[in-house]
């Protein structure tokens, strides 16, 4: 087979990873240092796409997948043309190969044809769906390449998704994400035009963003429909609308339902509790209209609806510290995957109550601005499910660092590989005290900690000193830091720019630093260190053209410079 050949039958069984690993052992037979290194670069994502989070192979598989990324990403990307360049906000390999794109409309509608020749890309996020492009975009052969697609967040009209949903070569959607929220009401035809095209007729996924609609006005469309994942994010909920969804043909089935605001009252908590629900709700996201003393919470968790419930978002309601411990004594975090309890008041009593509670499956906990302090911090370093956490949000939590040198020294929080830290410091109304270079030196030192991968320092008071210590750590090998928002020092450029670990960096933020401004960041701009996979934000730094210009030409599209719309 040729190379062509391969990328045909890589694009036609786009799940199927053997005709992957075959092409892979293809290259290894033509010889040559690239051939070879493209072969164990598609074998690494293969594995790695395998793998849970926690697998101890992973770190080193992460590493030898930046490291061939970083050198031969733009080979294998291949040359664009320059609307379709320009048009490409993010991108990602995936098993291999490029896989996932996020691009304007336009720019896709004019030039895609080409990015589809060369690449086996089958998930699309549209951005910026302007008049016409639907039209053109809709009569693209490339569409029978895509299994996943999303319009974003740019509300577009009814007549722009109908069109994209009557592309005749739109045949193999699996997923489909849109938002509509831009007409002036719910549009009647939509259930009937989802029940109707071609492109959902296989649909697995659907997410629908649509803050006027009744999730029930669908239920003629998915009762018939292969649809196992449902995702409403915004929608207009009603008690008998959520009621006839629960107890649908469509809920009888192997499906899951997540539920994401804007109002999630007592109102609805029949439709939960009602006894001919049936238990597909798995995640739960609380608006910030919801009213505190509305939340029944040991009734919602017992409730036959959320029998299955795994991911709960209880951010923005503001419950009270009795109401923490309430939930604490439920059976929910026996099986909780994700908690986040943003803005809640947890306290030392709260994190004492949650610490002690059985959470073996506990994988994201979301703690920001819950008056944790240093002592609630001492508290969740004894929770013994701890060691499972992947992700942990401690933001404006007034902490220290000897709240961070506690985490440090637990020996604890052995699988974590994201850490949101930002804002503990003056900065933080009636904070007195700051993370600063001795917290992240602990930090630093700890072994515990070697899985870390993102860390957000953004305004506590670290310097250059405690940056440099991150970087040089023998433990930790971070792909992600966020710093800025204050006064980082002058030396901080240099010590970025002669480290061998900023090659590791895939995103970096320096924002809202104006002592980095000018030309300040040329050391940077210049360090042989530098990552083209860098994603550097520097924006309102106010760096001078000549560092704009030098970042541009080593990052390209990776470098915001500039206030963006959207982010993925």
């Amino acid at each position: 087979m040729s190379h062509a050949a391969f990328l045909r039958a890589i694009t036609d069984s786009p799940d199927d990873d053997t005709v992957r690993l075959v092409y892979a052992d293809f290259l290894d037979e033509q010889g040559s240092p690239g051939e070879k290194d493209r072969a164990e670069f598609i074998r690494t994502q293969v594995r790695l796409a395998t793998l849970s989070e926690t697998a101890p192979e992973r770190p080193a598989l992460e590493d030898r997948e930046n490291e061939l990324l970083r050198k031969y990403e733009r080979v294998w990307i291949g040359p664009l043309h320059d609307r379709l360049a320009r048009g490409l906000a993010r991108w990602r390999f995936e098993r291999g190969f490029l896989t996932t794109v996020q691009v304007n409309a336009a720019a896709l509608a004019n030039r895609g044809a080409a990015l589809f020749e060369v690449h086996p890309v089958s998930r699309v996020r549209l951005l910026e769906i302007g008049t016409g492009a639907e039209r053109s975009l809709a009569r693209a052969r490339w569409w029978s390449h895509v299994r996943d697609l999303d319009t974003g967040r740019t509300a577009p009209t009814f007549a722009r998704l109908e069109a994209l949903l009557r592309a005749p070569h739109l045949t193999r959607l699996r997923a489909l994400g849109f938002d509509t929220s831009g007409e002036n009401g719910p549009n009647p035809i939509l259930p009937n035009l989802l029940a109707t095209s071609p492109a959902t007729a296989n649909l697995e996924e659907l997410h629908v963003r649509d803050r006027r609609r009744d999730p029930a006005e669908l239920l003629p469309f998915l009762n018939g429909s292969r649809v196992r994942l449902l995702k409403l994010s915004q929608n207009t909920l009603t008690q008998e609308g959520l009621r006839a969804l629960l107890t649908s043909p469509f809920a009888a089935g192997d499906v899951r339902v997540h539920l994401e605001g804007p109002r999630l009252g007592p109102e609805l908590w029949p439709a939960f509790t009602t006894k001919k629900a049936r238990p597909v709700v798995e995640r739960i996201g609380f608006g910030t209209r919801t009213q505190p003393a509305a939340l029944d919470l040991p009734t919602l968790l017992s409730s036959p609806a959320a029998a299955n419930l795994s991911a709960l978002d209880l951010g923005e309601t503001k419950l009270s510290g009795a109401a923490i411990r309430e939930l604490a004594a439920t059976d929910f975090l026996a099986r909780a995957t994700e908690l986040r309890l943003t803005r809640c008041y947890v306290g030392v009593k709260g994190m004492a109550a949650l610490a002690a509670a059985p959470a073996p499956n506990l994988r994201k906990l979301a703690l920001g601005e819950t008056e944790l302090k240093a002592r609630g911090v001492f508290k969740l370093c004894d929770a013994p499910w701890a060691d499972a956490l992947t992700e942990l949000d401690l933001m404006r939590n007034a902490i220290d660092d000897d709240a961070l040198a506690d985490m440090a020294g637990s020996g604890r929080f052995t699988n974590l590989r994201h850490l949101d830290l930002r804002v503990n410091s003056p900065d933080l109304e009636g904070c007195t005290i700051a993370i600063g270079d001795r917290g992240v030196m602990a930090l630093a030192a700890a072994p515990n900690f070697a899985r870390l991968r993102s860390l957000n320092l953004y305004r506590t008071r670290v310097t250059a000193r405690g940056v440099e210590a991150l970087l040089n750590s023998p433990h930790l090998r971070l792909a992600s830091l966020e710093l800025g928002g204050y006064d980082l020092g002058s030396d901080l450029p240099a010590v970025l720019a002669r480290s061998p670990a900023l090659s590791r960096l895939t995103a970096l933020s320096l924002s809202f630093t104006p002592s980095l401004g000018g030309d300040a960041l040329l050391p940077l701009a210049e360090s042989p260190h530098l990552s083209p996979l860098c994603r550097l934000d520097v924006r309102y730094c106010h760096v001078s053209d000549r560092v704009a210009a030098a970042l541009a030409a080593r990052l390209g599209r990776r470098l915001e410079n500039h206030p963006t719309v959207e982010t993925w």
